[in-house]
């Protein structure tokens, strides 16, 4: 993971704040703060034809993107460049892995498959049956299959000259703020990890070279209090990939950027690194030549760590002044919200009652 430029900031702790960073002198408008890579990062099914699954870029056009796996369908790309630049990472990890999870039950079979994760909750549970439609297990599956390959990949790929990417050790280090959660809502994720414990390969799939994706899911997060620290920390330090319509287009980890508090009134600028691009510049990057396969071929990690290197990453700015001591921070949520709005989903979504400067001045 990245380490703070100590010339610029200091990270500090304390029982009321937790981890914070401070000014250590005066820095100007504008300045860098930090540019960090994720730890975890999908594009959401539904908008898998709309965002590169390789370098992130957001496409607004239509047709959608044009480049896709012919396997799962389940991946796209805005260019044969990228789609070659992924398919090493891509047909090792995830293609496989992404079919067994598109092929989730849909109606009788998914309530089925709900109602069984209720019993597991109890005899009287409906949690499960109220609580989830089938494209929520996919939205999260998708995001787990992310999480749990960037564990596996610290067991078996040597990731040696990836400077500044976040390990499972730096994720871990992350709040989770589990103690903050409903019982409901833990009883949830409970039958959440006995689900995704037993997804079933398509019917017909051959034989994986890899684990399933309820095997990598089981190694990765062997026990329920496992997973239900890994959703608690992905709620309250996670981030969404935007358009600029607004709609999300994906999530992602950034561990280090979790390092600074938020403030209604932020004097960090927050800048996921994904374009959104238009049907012009669309098909100027559509005609890139291929990278070629005799370009990518090589040691395997040299291939995975090209795809690795194409995750956008957050980078963060100075918005203002900020004088030596001065904490610094960035927003989590949108500032045109009244007091009253911005309050209420901290509180819901972060578990905090927010008491910077301006939700004070603004009493």
């Amino acid at each position: 993971m990245p380490k703070l430029d100590e010339t610029l900031m200091t990270l500090k702790c304390d029982q009321q704040n937790g981890r914070y960073v401070v000014a250590s002198k005066d820095i100007d408008a504008g300045t860098l703060i930090l540019n960090a890579r994720p730890y975890g990062i999908a594009v959401t099914h539904v908008c898998r034809k709309e965002c590169c699954s390789a370098c992130f870029n957001a496409y607004t056009i239509n047709p959608p993107l044009h480049f896709s796996c012919s396997t799962c369908s389940s991946v796209w790309y805005c260019s044969q460049a990228c789609m070659d630049t992924a398919s090493v990472f891509h047909k090792e990890f995830e293609c496989a892995r992404l079919s067994e999870i598109s092929a989730l039950p849909s109606g009788k079979g998914f309530r089925k498959l709900l109602i069984e994760a209720d019993a597991q909750i109890s005899r009287t549970s409906s949690l499960m049956q109220d609580g989830y439609e089938r494209s929520d297990i996919i939205e999260m599956a998708r995001w787990l299959l992310s999480f749990c390959i960037r564990v596996e990949m610290e067991k078996d790929v040597d990731l040696a000259g990836l400077e500044g990417f976040p390990t499972y050790s730096d994720f871990k280090e992350l709040v989770p703020n589990v103690d903050s959660v409903s019982s409901e809502e833990i009883s949830q994720l409970h039958g959440l990890h006995y689900l995704f414990s037993r997804l079933k390969p398509p019917v017909g799939q051959t034989k994986l070279s890899k684990p399933s994706f309820s095997a990598l899911f089981i190694s990765a997060l062997p026990h329920p209090e496992d997973l239900i620290r890994v959703i608690c920390i992905k709620q309250c330090n996670g981030f969404g990939l935007w358009d600029q319509e607004g709609e999300c287009m994906g999530y992602a980890i950034y561990p280090s950027a979790s390092f600074f508090n938020h403030s209604c009134d932020k004097n960090l600028e927050r800048v996921i690194g994904m374009k959104v691009v238009g049907q012009e510049a669309f098909a100027a990057t559509a005609a890139k030549e291929t990278v070629g396969i005799a370009e990518l071929e090589g040691p395997r990690e040299s291939c995975i760590r090209r795809a690795l290197e194409l995750q956008v990453p957050v980078v963060l700015h100075a918005n203002r002044a900020i004088q030596k001591g001065q904490l610094i921070t960035h927003s989590y949520v949108d500032q045109s919200w009244d007091r009253e709005k911005r309050r209420q989903y901290l509180k819901d979504v972060y578990y905090f009652d927010c008491v910077c400067e301006r939700c004070e001045a603004e009493k």
